[in-house]
C-alpha cells in the first residue's frame, strides 16, 4: 500500500528534524569539554528538551505555511517584479 503524504508536510517535517539536530549538535561541537560527544548531546537534550521541541514545531509550521502561500503570493506580485527576481543569477 502506497502512503501519500503532502509534499509540503514532508518538507516541513524534514526542516523540523534538521532544526532539532542542528540545535543539539552545533553547541556540543563548540564546547570545549572532555566529555564524550554522545554524552554532551544527551546532556544538552536533557537540559533543553522543551526548547528543542518548541523550536522544531515553530520551524515546521513556518515552513508549511510559507510553502502553502507561495502560489497565492506569486499571483499577487506584479510581472515586472517577478521578471527582476528571475533575472538574478543564483
Amino acid at each position: 500500500m502506497l502512503i501519500y503524504m503532502d509534499n509540503h508536510l514532508l518538507v516541513s517535517l524534514v526542516g523540523a528534524v534538521v532544526n532539532a539536530v542542528l540545535v543539539l549538535i552545533v553547541p556540543c561541537t563548540i564546547q570545549k569539554t572532555k566529555l564524550p560527544y554522545s554524552d554532551r548531546i544527551a546532556k544538552a537534550f536533557g537540559k533543553n528538551r522543551d526548547i528543542v521541541i518548541s523550536s522544531s514545531v515553530v520551524v515546521a509550521v513556518v515552513i508549511y505555511v510559507a510553502l502553502k502561500i507561495v502560489p497565492e503570493v506569486k499571483e499577487q506580485v506584479p510581472a515586472p517584479i517577478l521578471n527582476f527576481i528571475r533575472s538574478i543569477p543564483l
